[in-house]
């Protein structure tokens, strides 16, 4: 599951530092990571997400990376 070149993409982080490269159209299907996003626009390559496992996380991601290849 990795994003294709030159596609814009971010870095998301659990609460236990895993770390998940995902574009930003997959990401933002997750309210949270888009709200969490547009708080600091300008320094967001990073996102950490607090409160939630990188199993959790990654578990997510893939669900939203398999419903917008559909």
């Amino acid at each position: 599951m990795q994003p294709q070149e030159g596609v814009e993409t971010i870095k998301i982080i659990s609460s236990d530092n895993k770390e998940f490269v995902v574009e930003k159209k997959i990401a933002f299907m997750s309210e949270l990571i888009k709200h969490l996003y547009d708080v600091s626009p300008e320094t967001s390559r990073e996102i950490v997400v607090p409160d939630v496992s990188g199993d959790i996380l990654g578990r997510v991601i893939l669900f939203c990376f398999l419903f917008v290849s559909r």
